[in-house]
């Protein structure tokens, strides 16, 4: 069957190769660390892509007409046009997000308060004399007060009040993931990540990013104390409104998706190829895959990490999480090669303990730091060892990771289900239709969710298309397929599964144990950290089905002739400075495209794209800037590559995972 062939040839088992096996502790795979940043080569993650089961493009796929024809082995329609290549991420401002809210309210930036301070104590000071030459017997010698201080000053910390402890706020960031805000937040204002929540991001850290969030027991006047005012990734958060506890349901409703804005640099093509393609994208949509940053670009994705732990070994779990952990950040990556390079068990201990007390002192995340901290005490590095298993459920990201063998399996089965039947919905297919049986794509919704839920009380239901006639009345953007999130115990919530050849449920079993992600379809409940379940759960409850095939909502473009690459977007905060209006998103803000110019970025920017141009081929001498709403849960770096060959010029972000 074609199933076994994706399975083999397509997501192949991890091969690893060992070295240096002596009993100082965890090692790890022989793959040379990659270290995140920026360089003057734009990579492409194709190959990544390719690891994490995306696989199809709407624009390659056969559709009713071309079903039997044109068709390569792989099922795919045969091109013999090249794709156009573009550069994402050369700078933050690149990449902007706004969420929307369950509202339709979307989240700007609306004021940028500074953090008060009151003053507690009085100006301290001395005397000088006026006169040195003068004798202190002169009873008429004089002398003059001096300033020593100007006395002590605290944060004005405010009270919450006791009807009404919630904090609504919204939060800008450029170049912060959410892990890094949660932990600035702790060291700078003592605010704990239980009492702060945020939606969960799309498309990597490396952005201008506005959102919204949900503070308990926090004051409006304390959390700008953790804002960054300055001109290079800053870091703002604006409060909006106190809230009482009723309001917490309403406060924590899943937005409804994110407005973008993205300029493409050094795009390859004409003007008129690049309208086409773009032009394809708004009618035909793209194929709704998880982005690679849910799996990151490391050595090791998260996934088969997480398939380590499952099957008990977590020996070599702990292994490619440590490393993971290096090759994000470049302080980490100089720990870590002290730590590869000891020379016995007790050195590498050494080097841990250094390790952990370093990243302390430098206020690093504190669940990073007690993980290395309880790394650096393990006696026993046996493969089923209880002390490592319990190094790994300290893990930040350990019940994150095994969650996303979930989305690798719904990519791997999505590519499956298009290869074998095209864009055209068949029998035995899942769609998403409303409560009277209708298709959701013909509800007209401004904001269509492209999510379901077979919860009680939802407008929306899933259902399988019974016959030839059903199908017809339904558009590839209804068909959905469960997304099999492990549930703590066997007995979880039941799926719908279609019944088509290559997606049933028996496939997506086989696949998951083909690849030692049998737990996703077994009792867990004496495997994981119960607490940790209940919070993923949380997060991805409302995401038990996913639209195989999503189409932006306003999609709008301007290409503009910039051989140097100097075109720039202005951020939430830069148009603030600007004091113009945040409010225009139903058409194109020509507002906040800066027109290329020299004055539009530093020396150094200028100095890399020459660089990057030198090194790369089908470095084009266009820059398009595209905007538009993509739904929650849809990556736009997916919604991209339908369209272009990207290209990204800084990943440090892609080696973080974003959930």
């Amino acid at each position: 069957m074609f199933f076994h062939l994706l399975s083999l040839q397509v997501f192949p088992q991890m091969a690893t190769v060992w070295r240096r096996l002596a009993p100082r502790g965890v090692v790890t795979s022989s793959k040379e660390p990659l270290v995140g940043g920026t360089s003057g080569v734009a990579k492409s993650v194709a190959a990544e892509e390719h690891r994490c089961g995306l696989l199809c493009k709407v624009s390659s796929l056969a559709t009713t007409s071309t079903l039997h024809q044109n068709r390569s082995a792989h099922g795919l329609v045969k091109q013999h046009q090249r794709a156009i290549t573009c550069v994402i991420k050369a700078q933050s401002s690149d990449f902007q997000l706004n969420e929307v809210d369950a509202n339709g309210d979307i989240a700007f930036l609306q004021r940028v308060p500074k953090a008060r301070w009151q003053k507690v104590d009085k100006n301290q000071t001395f005397l000088i004399e006026d006169d040195s030459t003068e004798h202190f017997d002169n009873p008429g010698k004089s002398f003059s007060p001096r300033t020593m201080n100007y006395g002590k000053y605290v944060r004005k910390m405010g009270n919450v009040p006791e009807r009404t402890p919630l904090l609504h706020f919204n939060v800008f960031r450029d170049n912060h993931s959410l892990s890094a805000v949660t932990n600035r937040l702790n060291y700078e204002t003592k605010i704990q990540s239980d009492a702060i929540a945020f939606s969960s991001s799309v498309g990597g850290s490396f952005g201008c990013i506005t959102q919204q969030g949900t503070a308990v027991g926090v004051s409006g006047e304390l959390l700008p104390h953790a804002s960054r005012h300055y001109n290079i990734h800053p870091l703002v958060f604006d409060p909006r409104r106190m809230h009482p506890l009723e309001d917490l349901p309403k406060l924590h409703r899943p937005h409804r998706g994110n407005f973008f804005r993205v300029l493409l640099r050094c795009v390859h093509g004409t003007p008129e190829s690049i309208e086409d393609a773009l032009q394809r994208l708004a009618s035909d949509g793209f194929v709704n895959y998880f982005d690679v940053s849910r799996f990151t670009i490391a050595s090791n994705h998260t996934h088969e990490i997480a398939a380590l732990a499952a099957t008990g070994d977590y020996f070599r779990a702990v292994s490619y999480a440590t490393q993971a952990l290096a090759e994000r950040m470049p302080f980490h990556s100089t720990h870590f090669s002290a730590y590869l390079n000891a020379s016995d068990k007790q050195s590498a201990t050494v080097a841990l303990a250094a390790w952990a007390t370093s990243a302390k002192k430098h206020k690093l995340d504190g669940p990073n730091v007690r993980f290395l901290q309880a790394l650096s005490s393990v006696r026993d590095f046996s493969a089923d060892s209880q002390e490592l298993r319990d190094v790994w459920m300290l893990h930040p990201h350990a019940v994150s990771m095994e969650f996303s063998g979930a989305e690798f399996v719904w990519n791997a089965m999505v590519s499956q289900r298009l290869l074998n039947h095209g864009m055209r919905v068949v029998v035995g297919d899942l769609v998403h239709a409303d409560a009277q049986g209708n298709p959701i794509s013909a509800s007209g919704d401004e904001f269509p969710t492209y999510l379901a839920s077979m919860r009680p009380g939802n407008e929306s239901s899933v259902r399988l298309v019974v016959s030839e006639e059903d199908a017809l009345r339904f558009r590839m953007s209804d068909v959905v397929l469960p997304t099999p999130y492990p549930c703590v115990t066997s007995q979880g919530p039941k799926k719908l599964f279609p019944t088509v050849r290559g997606a049933s449920r028996d496939d997506f079993v086989q696949f998951a144990a083909s690849h030692r992600l049998g737990y996703l379809f077994e009792d867990n409940e004496d495997r994981v950290d119960v607490d940790g379940w209940h919070q993923q759960q949380r997060r991805v409850a409302n995401h038990e089905y996913r639209s195989v095939v999503v189409k932006p909502e306003r999609l709008l473009f301007r290409t503009i002739r910039d051989p140097n690459s100097f075109t720039s977007l202005k951020s939430d905060l830069f148009m603030m400075q600007e004091r113009l209006p945040l409010h225009m998103v139903s058409e194109l803000d020509e507002r906040r495209i800066r027109e290329p110019s020299t004055f539009n970025v530093s020396e150094a920017f200028a100095e890399r794209m020459v660089n990057l141009r030198k090194d790369n081929r089908f470095i084009g001498d266009q820059s398009v800037v595209v905007t538009g709403f993509l739904p929650r849960g849809t990556d736009v770096p997916v919604m991209l590559r339908e369209a272009f060959d990207v290209r990204h010029a800084t990943f440090s972000d892609l080696l973080e995972p974003t959930w």
